[in-house]
């Protein structure tokens, strides 16, 4: 278990700014660090240090044979605006997502998959950030924090403890990849349409409601998971289409969907162009959605996609 925190102590970098962290590990310790100049010295905790130059950005150590708590410190010799990349995903850390928030020149940021906790608001003031994964840690807090990080392409905050409202984003209009699933995130679909250069987009189980027509402008998209939303309606007769070639889209479990507004979704992707891709739609129309259901036109369509098209749809059987 790593436990991490900022600190500008230590003997032998006194005065300079400092992350440093505790571990259990017995083997290797691996991870990237980046700086614009300047070199990280880093103390390992085990009587051995060593110095990473700038451009040198592997970090891993090899502690096998070596039990007990180690300390591991992180000496920056030009001070935290040198430090561009910082990737600790996977490693067995803990601690607060703070001790980042003096890194204002970070652009790569990645912790997740670790145990690292904390309030979101942390990385408010990181405004160079184009990289961001938080995935699958305990962070908390407010999505509006990163309301303002508007050179971000690809945010993930997908299974953490951080919630808000989807209108918090709708400014960020660089973002390639966007995955706010399985968190309590509530609003409105229409907040993501302009975010036109998404090519994925998972929103699936959390409580964003409104028309699915709301999609139709991100012609990028190649990754579309709405399932197990509060998605309700789909008015649009405007889906890309062609533009949607091999996408795959999950929108299922919206039983507010009714058999009509399925059929007109399969009508405009055949309508399209679309020429393959992959659409679950069961448990829709009030809780199913069968080939049955569907209006005549829609069959029509959904033959076409999957005959001609290669497409894979999946409805109740």
């Amino acid at each position: 278990m790593l436990n991490i925190n900022a600190n500008i102590l230590g003997a032998k970098g006194k005065g300079l700014p400092q992350l440093s962290f505790t571990t259990e590990e017995t083997s290797t310790f691996s991870g990237e660090i980046r700086m614009t100049e300047g070199d990280v010295k880093v103390n390992w905790g085990d009587g051995t240090a060593e110095t990473v130059a700038d451009g040198d950005s592997n970090l891993s150590h090899d502690y096998s044979g070596v039990t007990g708590t180690k300390k591991i410190t992180f000496i920056f010799t030009k001070g935290y605006k040198d430090v561009t990349e910082l990737d600790l995903n996977g490693q067995d850390l803990s601690g607060n997502l703070s001790a980042v928030s003096n890194l204002t020149s970070l652009s790569y940021l990645r912790l997740n998959d670790t145990n690292v906790s904390g309030d979101l608001s942390a990385v408010s003031n990181l405004t160079s950030l184009s990289y961001l994964y938080l995935y699958d840690t305990k962070v908390s807090g407010d999505l509006s924090a990163v309301s303002n990080l508007t050179s971000l392409s690809y945010l993930y905050l997908n299974d953490t403890n951080v919630s808000g409202d989807l209108s918090t984003v709708s400014n960020l209009t660089s973002l390639i990849v966007l995955r706010l699933n399985d968190i309590n995130v509530s609003g409105d679909l229409s907040a993501v349409s302009n975010l036109t250069s998404l090519s994925v987009l998972r929103l699936n189980d959390t409580n964003v409601s409104g028309d699915l027509s709301a999609v139709s402008n991100l012609t990028s998209l190649n990754l579309l998971y709405l399932d197990d939303t509060s998605i309700n309606t789909y008015t649009s007769t405007t889906l890309p289409g062609d533009d949607w070639d091999d996408i795959e889209i999950q929108i299922q479990n919206l039983p507010e969907l009714d058999a009509s507004e399925c059929s007109q979704i399969l009508i405009d992707l055949d309508d399209g162009g679309s020429t393959g891709g992959t659409l679950d739609m069961f448990d829709n129309n009030g809780g199913s959605l069968t080939y049955a259901d569907l209006t005549s036109a829609g069959q029509t369509a959904h033959d076409n996609l999957v005959n001609n098209k290669s497409y894979t749809i999946t409805l109740d059987t």
